[in-house]
């Protein structure tokens, strides 16, 4: 019997894998990922779980998402890496932090919203338990140590605050579309916000970036 042999297709991720139904797989996993990382907590949610949701090698998810991180944004429709970006926003010690943090802040939901998933995220945030849990766990694994190492113990709370500003303006800007909010221009809105974050942030991040300086 001769031995079926298989077509490769370079990946996103830099590496090469088995070809297959273009888009299919990688859909595949994504829904199961969705519905293990609402099923169990963030670190629970392995990747062999993953894989045997989707009736999948366990490579294929490191093929096509590279990282269970990346994997948990895009089952969930979160914007790319946000505590790789917030840690090289802190680390600048920029005089302009509150700038910077709200560009990427705008940037970010602005993508999500274009692409129709927004408002479904947000839904599920406010009215289903377990996609709250999941979120608490990716925020307290992934981007409350982030703050920490910049703004010590009070990382967790300056973290949460900057959180639920955030999550007031996204919700009037893009769900509900309240006016004039929902209408003004990106660059308009972050003048505003600049302050804003800059005095979030100051007696936790911006006192400990002073302190370094």
């Amino acid at each position: 019997m001769t031995a079926k042999k298989l077509n490769y297709e370079p990946s996103p991720c830099g590496k090469r894998g088995p070809k297959h139904p273009r888009g299919q797989v990688r859909a595949d996993i994504l829904a199961a990922a969705h519905k293990i990382f609402v099923r169990y907590h963030y670190q629970e949610a392995t990747v062999r779980k993953i894989a045997a949701e989707a009736g999948v090698d366990p490579g294929l998810i490191n093929y096509y998402f590279g990282t269970k991180q990346r994997l948990f944004r895009e089952a969930m429709a979160l914007p790319a890496d946000p505590a790789r970006v917030i840690h090289d926003i802190l680390s600048q010690q920029s005089a302009d932090l509150g700038r910077q943090l709200s560009k990427l802040a705008l940037e970010a939901w602005e993508q999500a919203a274009t692409a129709g998933t927004l408002s479904a995220l947000f839904s599920a945030l406010v009215t289903d338990e377990e996609t709250q849990r999941i979120f608490r766990n990716y925020f307290a694994t992934e981007i409350v140590p982030v703050i920490k190492e910049f703004a010590g113990r009070d990382g967790a709370l300056i973290a949460q605050v900057v959180g639920a500003y955030g999550a007031g303006l996204i919700l009037l800007r893009y769900v509900v579309k309240m006016e004039p909010i929902a209408s003004i221009k990106r660059e308009d809105l972050m003048e505003i916000l600049q302050p804003v974050l800059r005095a979030l942030v100051a007696t936790g991040v911006g006192t400990t970036l002073r302190h370094r300086a």
